[in-house]
């Protein structure tokens, strides 16, 4: 072979060398933008899935928490015989309801209202609380539950995420003033 042959075939081989390197990398990382692309697609669907999931599990177990909040209606209110006894009931039931498996799938904020509704029962019953304030946190707690469920009415989201920052820091709702 004479020289500018040996020189051809070095220059044909590297070409082909090179393509075959770079060809080799646009594979890797073809390889793991769908690897990655498929691990969210993944991790999307488990998601939906799971809180599909707990939306039915709320269903099935929010309507207690509904049917003991009853006893703040007005027409149930004024036929209670001894208010007191009443409330004292709910205050037990709510934090029954606190610790099972209802308070471990509510949202942050439905449960900081329930635990502030659990407490100012203890201020109805010592005089520090009115029934119309009692009344309007069950009000606030049965929205916050609707909520849950995506039954939302947009009146009062913004006054339930304002009520519940007061009861503490949250992560599915912003702080006041943008901070």
């Amino acid at each position: 072979m004479n020289s500018p042959e040996v020189i051809a075939a070095m220059i044909a081989a590297s070409i082909t060398l090179l393509g075959l390197v770079l060809n080799g990398f646009y594979q890797r990382g073809q390889q793991k933008q769908w690897q990655e692309s498929f691990a969210a697609e993944l991790r999307r669907d488990l998601t939906q899935e799971s809180a599909l999931e707990v939306i039915r599990r709320r269903l099935t177990l929010y309507p207690d928490v509904w049917k003991a909040l009853k006893i703040t209606a007005g027409y149930e209110w004024d036929h209670l015989i001894d208010k007191k006894e009443a409330v004292q009931k709910l205050a037990n039931t709510l934090t029954d309801v606190a610790y099972s498996e209802t308070g471990l799938i509510m949202r942050d904020r439905s449960r900081r209202l329930l635990l502030q509704l659990r407490s100012d029962c203890g201020s109805f019953i010592q005089g520090m609380l009115t029934y119309h304030d009692l009344k309007a946190r069950a009000y606030q707690l049965k929205h916050s539950m609707r909520s849950d469920v995506y039954i939302i009415d947009q009146v009062y989201e913004s006054a339930l995420n304002e009520v519940a920052q007061g009861l503490g820091k949250v992560d599915d709702w912003t702080s006041k003033g943008g901070k």
